[in-house]
């Protein structure tokens, strides 16, 4: 069994947070996606989610998660007041079945946006957003297989 960089209990609030960021970021701070998860990568705050830091995968709500990627950069934080939204946008899902694959396979966000930017999950919310979450992972899995980039799964069905 894989060992995952942070409990089961915390994966639903991660994914919130993670996509409220994207979707407050894109749909109030007009940034857009590529530049946001360039931030997410660039400030640390990816890295430290992943390891499953407290204070960024339950701690924060997707608005500070954004505001702590900015200050890390020494970036102007947007003016923009918090907002979230019922109505759940593509660029939401995008970062909450991120948060779910990167949680589940525990390979770093910079290695999986290297390999599926986050244009191209926006682009597959159509498609997968009503289907179940390991169609997400199966479709994340072949994408990562395109780029050569191996994933947990993958290494498993190599060894006899």
């Amino acid at each position: 069994m894989m060992t995952r960089s942070y409990s089961d209990l915390y994966i639903e609030d991660a994914q919130e947070n993670l996509g409220n960021m994207f979707d407050y970021a894109v749909n109030t701070c007009h940034i857009p996606i590529e530049e946001t998860a360039a931030y997410f990568m660039d400030s640390g705050v990816a890295d430290q989610f992943g390891k499953g830091n407290p204070r960024y995968v339950a701690g924060r709500t997707g608005c500070e998660l954004l505001w702590d990627c900015l200050w890390e950069l020494n970036i102007e934080q947007p003016p923009q007041p918090p907002a979230l939204y019922a109505e759940k946008s593509p660029e939401y899902w995008a970062g909450w079945a991120l948060a779910y694959y990167q949680w589940l396979k525990n390979i770093p966000f910079e290695t999986i946006l290297e390999a599926v930017p986050m244009k191209k999950i926006v682009r597959s919310y159509y498609p997968l957003h009503e289907a179940d979450i390991r169609k997400f992972v199966e479709v994340m899995d072949a994408w990562m297989a395109e780029k050569n980039v191996p994933t947990p799964r993958s290494l498993l069905s190599a060894i006899p």
